[in-house]
């Protein structure tokens, strides 16, 4: 009897104390678009190299956010932004003749939220991040 109240004790205190996943929310937007070059676009979120989220499909012109949860600490996130373009979906980047690259990598350490706000200048190559 003992040990069977002893065992429940220890279930309930591991699920009181365990760790509740960050929220994270990661907003883009294109600015200077060239008129008539307001592609289609979608990005996919990567952390420590899964999938975790794909945006909808949108024009540049259209802000964008997408949100999800990963567990706190330390992790690699990679935000990779596609372009449909001829009839199939390219990674935006300067080797692939945009103008600006279209990716976000870092590593970051994860607590209870997280906001991620990137602005893709068509005007400046790398991408201007934001992280609250």
């Amino acid at each position: 009897m003992k040990n069977l109240v002893l065992i429940l004790f220890v279930a309930f205190a591991s699920f009181s104390f365990a760790q509740k996943p960050c929220k994270v929310k990661v907003s883009y937007k294109f600015d200077h678009i060239i008129e008539g070059y307001d592609h289609t676009t979608k990005s996919i979120v990567y952390i420590d190299g899964v999938q975790v989220e794909e945006s909808r499909e949108h024009l540049q012109s259209t802000p964008m956010s997408v949100s999800f949860t990963t567990p706190k600490g330390e992790h690699e996130i990679r935000i990779v932004t596609f372009t449909y373009y001829e009839g199939k979906w390219e990674e935006r980047s300067v080797a692939n003749g945009y103008s600006t690259e279209g990716f976000v990598q870092q590593r970051l350490k994860f607590g209870k939220k997280k906001s991620i706000n990137i602005t893709f200048d068509i005007d400046i190559v790398d991408p201007i991040v934001v992280i609250k």
